[in-house]
């Protein structure tokens, strides 16, 4: 269980941050690692939108919890 949960009750931003965490998921992101996870993330999240899987208002929400 990540983030004290199942996988099916996953939230959309912790679910799109251990999707970018797929390469080594214990690891704690750093340097080139953390911009690769960044790139991932903020791709899934604007695949999913594309997709029609998520609102605008969703992956904005998604966009902001990256950056903070």
């Amino acid at each position: 269980h990540y983030f004290g949960t199942t996988p099916k009750e996953l939230g959309l931003e912790a679910s799109l941050f251990l999707a970018s965490k797929i390469a080594n998921p214990l690891a704690a992101p750093q340097g080139d690692e953390l911009t690769r996870m960044e790139a991932v993330y903020l791709r899934v999240n604007g695949q999913l939108f594309r997709s029609g899987l998520i609102t605008d208002a969703q992956r904005e929400a998604a966009r902001a919890a990256w950056s903070r």
